[in-house]
């Protein structure tokens, strides 16, 4: 995979959208193996092509702002995990509704549950809560 991320920043540009997928891949490849130091620069290269490249990708950039939100919350970093957490849960309510962030989330909240961490569901359950509240009594 890293080959790949060679190849394609060196034929595409090092801010293709292509390439921040990739980046995003193996970021989520390290977390998923628990080295979330190494998948942390990772996600934030691909984060800054998402927002800054040539087509931003708003849904793609809440996306990897959430991954990398559950990145931090197994890092031990609440605040910093909370602050993406709010930052990709605005993007997917401005562009596809709260109740597609609800979802987003609670489907986030289960997968880590079913990886057994229990107290990153539920940091992330209660803040569903939150927001819930937040836009029943705007």
């Amino acid at each position: 995979m890293h080959t790949a991320l060679v190849i394609y920043k060196n034929e595409l540009g090092p801010h293709h959208r292509e390439v921040g997928r990739i980046l995003y891949l193996l970021a989520s490849i390290s977390s998923d193996q628990g080295k979330y130091a190494q998948a942390e620069p990772l996600y934030r290269e691909a984060l800054a092509i998402a927002e800054n490249g040539p087509s931003p990708q708003p849904r793609f950039f809440a996306d990897i702002q959430l991954a990398l939100a559950v990145n931090s919350y197994s890092q031990g970093k609440f605040v910093q995990a909370e602050l993406l957490l709010k930052q990709a849960a605005e993007v997917y309510i401005n562009v596809l509704g709260l109740k597609y962030a609800t979802s987003r989330l609670e489907q986030v909240a289960s997968a880590l549950r079913k990886r057994e961490q229990e107290t990153e569901a539920t940091l992330i359950e209660e803040y569903i809560k939150r927001i819930q509240n937040e836009h029943l009594s705007s």
